[in-house]
């Protein structure tokens, strides 16, 4: 019965009055938990839609590392070092920071094109760099450009940097199209460990050498696919929390003066009660297209003005 007499008040937007005076911290939980439910399918439906680094031209270099005695030594040689991330930082066994390292592989491949896969090691004081007293020693805007790596004919340039706070791949150095308009732009992923890869690794534990390449593009992929997640995550926590609000303080100020409701936190609570039926329905809707996300707001809005329409313009509070 109670179920009942809750819902019933969406087919009379008045009664919705009776939850002006609950706990405002309700409402925040409301708006947030919904937000939190929305991003589930929207991010679900971007990764899907996703075009993806598996398969994508640029990256099938990591799949082609030739298994020769060159190469295998270059890889054992990184995976030595036994590096992995502890505490959201990459770390190297026998080594501080400050540790920069460099080696190449390079990859005949088609048609007679070599490519050239710069490896680096950077480790750098991450909490020293937020505060800006260190730069990396290996910055890809400044040392992975055209004019450092100079464009020649039937080669390209990519670049596989293992820094203290991300892992980072580049097809082609900065500026490259610039001068060489013939040429594809540069393509570039970075992925911080801390939010997204906090268990990423290249030792002896968790790669062999015949897999190394697979392996970081396996990396590179499920990186790509949390940041997607988490940008999705963020898009519905400010369209569901923050956007809902500045909609509630705009109409609280057009209605307050002549309304039935004056106080800033009864319309905050009108309007977390209003946005769950809205909520629902989305979280149905995104599963379908996740660009309906976008259009959360103006129903939610639209929803919102007739409720207080109705309310403030009784005769008396119900």
């Amino acid at each position: 019965m109670k179920k009942f007499k809750f819902l019933s008040t969406y087919f009379n937007p008045k009664k919705m009055v009776r939850y002006k005076d609950i706990n405002i911290i309700i409402s925040i939980c409301i708006f947030v938990i919904a937000s939190f439910l929305l991003g589930a399918p929207v991010g679900r439906s971007k990764v899907l839609a996703d075009k993806g680094i598996i398969g994508h031209e640029d990256y099938k270099i990591l799949n082609n590392i030739p298994s020769d005695e060159v190469t295998n030594n270059i890889i054992q040689e990184i995976i030595s070092k036994e590096c992995k991330v502890i505490d959201s930082s990459l770390q190297c066994n026998g080594y501080e920071s400050d540790l920069y390292y460099t080696n190449t592989i390079s990859i005949e491949g088609e048609n007679g094109l070599t490519k050239n896969l710069y490896l680096v090691i950077d480790l750098f004081d991450i909490n020293k760099v937020f505060i800006d007293e260190v730069d990396p020693n290996f910055d890809p805007r400044e040392r992975f450009t055209i004019e450092n790596f100079p464009y020649v004919e039937n080669s390209e340039d990519y670049l596989l940097r293992f820094a203290s706070d991300t892992l980072y791949f580049q097809a082609r150095p900065f500026g490259i199209k610039e001068k060489h308009p013939h040429v594809k732009k540069e393509e570039v992923i970075e992925v911080h460990y801390q939010s997204l890869l906090p268990d990423f690794a290249i030792d002896s534990e968790n790669i062999d050498v015949e897999d190394f390449g697979n392996y970081i593009l396996g990396q590179l992929s499920i990186g790509n696919h949390n940041k997607i997640k988490l940008k999705s995550y963020t898009l519905t926590f400010l369209i569901g929390v923050l956007f809902t609000l500045i909609t509630i303080i705009v109409l609280w100020i057009f209605f307050r003066k002549n309304g039935l409701i004056k106080k800033f936190s009864e319309y905050y609570n009108i309007a977390a009660i209003t946005s769950i039926p809205i909520s629902i329905i989305f979280f149905i809707l995104l599963w379908f297209s996740y660009q309906l996300i976008y259009v959360y707001i103006f129903i939610f809005s639209l929803f919102y003005l007739i409720v207080l329409f109705k309310i403030n313009s009784s005769e008396e509070i119900i």
